[in-house]
């Protein structure tokens, strides 16, 4: 891992529930002076049956609510293409706007995606950027996926249950390191 290490970027990847998504906002460093990119929550309590993805606040707030709501995932979105217009429209803005960020955050990278051109273009233009990226890449076999594991300053780390305290020990100081 320790050549891995040495690239601009991390991303967690792994099996589902494993704690990607967990690990990466323990790594957030606390003195980060700005953060962009964003989040996948679960919101089943408050949207039943669907999730969001939300805006980053800089205070690590984990709930949505109206004023960090970015749009809302479904089925019917899903069935009728809209996870690719909404990636396009609004998390191509979320990557924009995350322009002179210490760290941008991309939790998670996934297959809904794999029909957004847009955004993958924005995801790669950020991974061909100067500002570290820590991201959440699920395990799943789509050509988008695939290339940001394969991008040469991608450093791609194996999340299982049994190793992710270790990760976040070990991490932390990498991510301080990338952001300083």
């Amino acid at each position: 891992m320790s050549d891995a290490l040495m690239r601009r970027h991390i991303f967690l990847t792994g099996e589902k529930q494993a704690g990607k998504s967990t690990l990466l906002r323990k790594l957030i460093p606390s003195e980060v002076r700005t953060l962009g990119g964003f989040f996948t929550v679960r919101t089943g309590e408050v949207f039943p049956d669907a999730f969001s993805v939300h805006l980053l606040h800089a205070d690590g707030r984990d709930r949505p609510a109206k004023e960090n709501l970015l749009f809302l995932c479904d089925d019917l979105a899903a069935g009728r293409g809209g996870f690719a217009k909404r990636f396009d429209l609004l998390g191509c803005a979320v990557l924009e706007q995350s322009k002179g960020s210490a760290l941008i955050l991309m939790d998670e990278l996934g297959p809904a995606e794999a029909d957004a051109f847009l955004f993958q273009r924005a995801v790669r233009a950020a991974l061909d950027g100067e500002t570290p990226v820590l991201g959440v890449l699920q395990r799943a076999q789509t050509d988008f996926l695939e290339s940001i594991g394969r991008h040469p300053d991608v450093a791609l780390i194996e999340v299982t249950r049994e190793n992710r305290d270790r990760l976040a020990e070990r991490l932390a100081g990498e991510i301080r390191r990338r952001i300083t």
